[in-house]
């Protein structure tokens, strides 16, 4: 029992509860719980890479034919605030670095947060017609409006920074965020999307685990506060 506790002090007793509120309060329930939850997030690793750097890429390349190679530092492009906040910390992160402002290294440094704001109505008609980006999301022969694809990208993001958190994912539908994870990596670039099924591991722990039926409704919103 010991032990539970004190592995309950490092979780801090918060984050710990929500577990053991779905457990009816039994300590050894609860942590195969939280173990089962870092399984499940680990098995979303390879799909959400894939997603991720695919996107990132093939924004790049599309509003680098648009705009130019520094198109994130060209008037008018990008204009959201959190935006131009991310794109000047990656650059003086660099520079403290010593390393060279290449396109390359600024880009790499951008958050997911940043690529699916790209996508917002502000930018409907900046990126999404005159940017291009419309066009990195027909690679695999599909043609989704910039609506369609922000409204799966949203939770998506929202699930992908609950993992980087590390905090519950238990209760999200993951069999259809993993799908729509693979399908809008399949609309950028289909190889890319071989790959992650190829090397996703999470069919194998989610269902052999049937995790979805493991957290119980009542806990959810606790869940979510943590």
């Amino acid at each position: 029992m010991s032990e539970f506790t004190d592995f309950e002090a490092a979780l801090s007793t918060e984050r710990f509860g929500a577990y053991m509120l779905s457990c009816d309060n039994d300590r050894s329930k609860a942590m195969d719980l939280y173990t089962l939850n870092t399984r499940v997030s680990a098995s979303l690793y390879a799909p959400l890479q894939a997603l991720e750097v695919t996107l990132r890429n093939r924004f790049h390349h599309q509003l680098s034919e648009a705009y130019g190679e520094d198109w994130y530092d060209q008037h008018g492009v990008i204009t959201q605030l959190f935006q131009r906040q991310k794109i000047l910390s990656a650059q003086v992160d660099l520079a403290a670095s010593q390393k060279q402002l290449t396109p390359g290294r600024i880009v790499a440094s951008l958050t997911f947060g940043f690529w699916t704001s790209c996508l917002s109505f502000t930018y409907d008609d900046s990126l999404w017609r005159r940017g291009g980006l419309s066009k990195a999301f027909m690679a695999g022969g599909e043609k989704p409006n910039r609506k369609s694809v922000n409204r799966v990208l949203t939770p998506i993001r929202q699930l992908r920074n609950r993992i980087a958190h590390h905090e519950p994912i238990l209760y999200f539908d993951l069999p259809k965020h993993h799908r729509n994870i693979l399908m809008v990596t399949h609309w950028l670039m289909p190889i890319a999307a071989e790959w992650a099924a190829a090397h996703s591991t999470f069919a194998s722990t989610y269902y052999r685990t049937i995790a979805a039926q493991m957290l119980k409704p009542a806990a959810r919103e606790e869940v979510r506060r943590t």
